[in-house]
């Protein structure tokens, strides 16, 4: 927080004091710690990115990656949270994905943060960025727990606004699943948020996206669309049929999208002379910078460029968190959704065998 420019000048003419302070009395200007550590981590991650921006080739960016600004600044947030700061501990789960943390290390921050968070700090003016965050977490966190987490807020939460944004996620959690009890459960959710919020934000997405759910769920023929990948070349989806095709929304500015890469990377080589197909959706702003890092990072498949988290693919297909992964069959008919690694694999292995 920066002193008011007449401040400034008192403390560098030595002009007499402001009415109601008495003379030889400094004005001191109360900063608050959070907001001075956010501060200088967001400055030193500027300075990152513009190294990483720069940097040549695959070795000089990993050892910026060692060196990301998370590492070092990470202990502090967590002091600051442990001591009572429930901002620190919030950002302290947006640094865990960079700061070069074991997996179950990082998981155990982000549980053991976003517990205290919802069970604390439910009446703080931020409050709503943890529950947004809960539900991005959902990988780390596990559907189970981040799905008690915003069921807790759906039931106790200080406002209809956060309760409303509670139901919309956890609904959406759970049918993201794509087991059908759970399937189910997350419908009936949205149901309940159309009868108790009906006039919310939350709840007019509720509705267009359950209506989506007739084309996004398994078994269901995924909708064509048309787009432009990095390259400036249009192309659809239908081009594709007859390949079993994997969509993936993810972009650079995700963590865990860019943990996937090399997975990635290894499923395409595996499959490369048989009918199958990566396709991203690339969720970046900057289409130039997306085109040099792909180049650095090895991504050979297509891409599509929308443009931002919020682009017109991501909310077509229903995308709220990164990243998010269609499986397609041959006909075009979705047969999973938000699988990775192993799981990915498997199931590409099995719907080339149905060919």
């Amino acid at each position: 927080m920066q002193p008011v420019p007449w401040i400034l000048a008192l403390v560098l003419h030595g002009a007499a004091p402001a009415p109601g302070l008495p003379a030889g009395e400094p004005f001191v200007v109360e900063e608050d710690p959070a907001e001075v550590l956010v501060g200088a981590y967001k400055d030193a991650l500027k300075g990152w990115k513009q190294d990483y921006r720069l940097a040549f080739g695959r070795e000089e960016r990993a050892a910026l990656d060692e060196r990301h600004p998370a590492v070092s600044f990470l202990p502090r947030f967590v002091t600051a949270g442990e001591a009572g700061d429930g901002s620190a501990l919030l950002w302290a789960t947006r640094l865990a994905d960079d700061a070069r943390l074991a997996e179950d290390e990082r998981k155990g921050l982000k549980h053991g943060a976003y517990t205290r968070l919802v069970a604390e700090f439910g009446n703080s003016p931020w409050f709503r960025e943890v529950v947004v965050a809960v539900d991005e977490d959902r990988e780390d966190l596990g559907v189970d727990v981040a799905a008690d987490l915003l069921e807790h807020v759906a039931e106790h939460g200080a406002t209809a606004a956060l309760k409303a944004e509670a139901l919309w996620r956890w609904g959406g959690l759970l049918i993201d699943t794509e087991q059908p009890a759970r399937r189910a459960a997350g419908l009936a959710i949205w149901e309940r948020l159309f009868a108790e919020h009906p006039r919310t934000v939350q709840s007019a997405r509720a509705r267009a996206e359950y209506d989506l759910e007739k084309h996004l769920g398994i078994g269901s023929v995924a909708r064509d669309f048309e787009a432009t990948d990095l390259q400036g070349r249009a192309f659809r989806l239908s081009d594709y049929r007859g390949k079993v095709v994997v969509l993936d929304f993810w972009g650079f500015w995700c963590p865990a999208c860019r943990r996937s890469l090399p997975h990635l990377a290894r499923l395409v080589e595996r499959h490369a002379d048989e009918p199958f197909a990566l396709l991203g959706v690339n969720s970046d702003t900057d289409l130039e910078s997306v085109r040099s890092q792909v180049k650095g990072q090895h991504v050979t498949w297509r891409n599509a460029f929308d443009g931002g988290p919020k682009g017109p693919l991501s909310r077509a297909w229903r995308v709220r968190s990164f990243p998010t992964v269609y499986v397609l069959d041959h006909e075009g008919r979705i047969r999973a959704r938000n699988i990775h690694g192993e799981d990915l694999d498997r199931k590409v292995a099995e719907l080339l065998a149905e060919l």
